[in-house]
């Protein structure tokens, strides 16, 4: 595994230790190995010759497991199997032993997509998983999985590649495949990849396409990215050492045409502005700076701070902008815009104001920002409430099961609410009075009752009185509709299984029996 070294070696002693653990979650950036380490797991532990924890890669385990044909070694792709029933389906499987295999391994990637339902299904089982089965979770964003969840797995956070590792790798691929890359090249194609393993590769081979039987060159590498070639951004940055605005828009111009990505123009830029300020600030500590490359611009480590900021606030911006070219173009005035007087000198008061400016410019862009996000949100409550408030008007005590879904009910109002029924809806000017049935005494306590009256008078902006009678007999209430859903789809199951040739031959050789609880069917079967 390149790059990942620490996690590869901790896997590993627990493989030749035999001490795994039964479920697993590998989080990190897009292509960084997670689903290749589930599966070199996968291996190492149903390799017929292991070595040291390690897998041979030779044997028919190995080689089923890299076909993706093992029958042992469950994938699931939340992306698109995020359903309680995929799930369910899936721990059905892991029930009985491997058939083949030592271990049973279930990996989900991006698991993240799942459902909360199908989470919750999932935790039953991880809570206490067969002895033969090891799960393997893999996402992207580990904060959108239940605390539940990862609380019982052991997490390993797989870091962004380093640059260096996948230059060497990636030259070795392409030397492998009788490809001669140029230096420049590969550094470009890893700069691009964010540090993902997979991008860099996927970029490569891209590069390979378009120079056919040619070496990957720099140039034909750049326009490929969107980079703007050496040539090009070294005669922008002399015309703002020299602030010289007409010069550089000429430039500006040739960098269009060219077909250069703005986006990554101001990256470009902005990482010559952090390698200046460096070096400016390294002069002044007595180190050895790179003089021969930043001694003809006449710029100081305030400036090249402030042009860095410029650059990458400019960046963010260009999807407000009417092109992207228009949004380099400003991006670039504004920087001529901040360049000190050289009649009256510079003025670092001036400059620091300038970057107060910037900075309070960005906040209040970010208060209305969040701002919009709240009025958004406000906006969609209002249009809930405005469809309750009409489904409200027309309820009548055959529609009241179908009402009290549709709130977003927690508690004992949701049990109070769940195991009433509506006798009886009087509305008035002002307001609405409910006639409520209930079987069970301790939810016509007053206090209950008045927890209820006030959720539904804030939901419906309307004044509800709820008055209480006892019944006995529960009628048409949402909790027995759905306990009545459930115990007919459990008969269902359970007939479905009994009437089984498989189900019927393991009864009668293991002298077992089934209960009835532990059936359940999806929603196309209930259907």
């Amino acid at each position: 595994m390149v790059g990942q070294e620490l996690v590869t070696r901790a896997l590993i002693n627990s493989v030749s230790h035999d001490r795994m653990h039964h479920s697993y979650l590998f989080t990190g950036g897009r292509g960084v190995g997670k689903t290749t380490l589930a599966r070199l797991i996968a291996k190492a532990l149903n390799c017929l010759k292991p070595e040291d924890g390690d897998c041979c890669g030779t044997c028919e385990q190995c080689l089923s497991i890299e076909r993706g044909n093992h029958i042992d070694v469950i994938e699931l792709d939340a992306a698109s199997n995020r359903g309680v029933e995929e799930v369910q389906a899936l721990f059905d499987q892991i029930r009985y032993p491997p058939s083949m295999g030592k271990k049973k391994v279930v990996i989900i990637d991006e698991v993240h997509m799942l459902s909360i339902h199908a989470f919750n299904s999932m935790l039953k089982t991880l809570e206490e998983p067969p002895s033969h089965t090891v799960f393997i979770l893999a996402t992207t964003e580990l904060s959108k999985l239940p605390k539940t969840i990862v609380s019982r797995c052991i997490k390993f956070n797989l870091q962004n590649i380093p640059r260096k590792k996948i230059e060497n790798h990636l030259t070795q691929v392409l030397e492998a495949n009788h490809v001669k890359p140029e230096e420049k090249a590969i550094e470009l194609i890893t700069k691009a990849s964010g540090g993902s393993l997979r991008d860099a590769l996927s970029l490569a081979e891209q590069a390979v396409a378009i120079s056919g039987q040619n070496p990957v060159g720099q140039d034909m590498v750049s326009k490929m990215l969107g980079f703007v070639s050496e040539e090009l951004l070294t005669e922008l940055l002399v015309t703002v050492g020299e602030d010289n605005c007409s010069d550089a828009f000429e430039v500006v111009h040739k960098i269009n045409e060219s077909g250069a990505s703005s986006a990554r123009v101001l990256d470009q830029l902005a990482s010559f502005f952090h390698e200046i300020c460096k070096d400016r600030v390294l002069s002044k500590g007595n180190r050895s700076p790179d003089n021969n490359r930043f001694g003809s611009f006449a710029i100081d480590e305030t400036q090249a701070n402030l042009f860095y900021q410029i650059c990458t606030l400019g960046k963010r911006d260009l999807h407000l902008a009417p092109d992207e070219f228009v949004g380099l173009e400003m991006t670039i005035l504004r920087i001529f815009a901040f360049i000190p007087d050289k009649n009256r000198g510079t003025d670092l008061h001036d400059q620091n104001k300038t970057q107060e400016t910037l900075k309070n410019q960005s906040e209040r862009e970010l208060k209305t920002d969040r701002l919009s996000e709240e009025l958004n949100q406000k906006k969609k409550n209002d249009q809930q409430n405005s469809d309750l408030v009409n489904l409200f008007s027309e309820v009548q005590p055959a529609k009241w099961p179908m009402f009290i879904k549709k709130l977003e009910l927690k508690g004992l109002v949701k049990q109070f609410f769940w195991q009433a029924e509506l006798l009886k809806i009087v509305h008035n000017n002002n307001g609405s009075t409910l006639l409520l049935a209930l079987d069970n005494l301790f939810f016509s306590d007053n206090g209950i009752r008045k927890k209820a009256e006030d959720f539904l008078s804030n939901r419906l902006n309307r004044r509800i009185e709820i008055k209480v009678e006892s019944k006995l007999d529960k009628g048409e209430t949402l909790a027995k509709i759905e306990g009545d859903i459930e115990k007919k789809s459990n008969l269902k199951a359970s007939k479905i299984i009994k009437e089984s040739k498989v189900v019927k031959e393991f009864l009668e050789k293991f002298d077992a029996k089934i209960t009835i609880d532990s059936t359940k069917l999806n929603k196309k079967e209930r259907n």
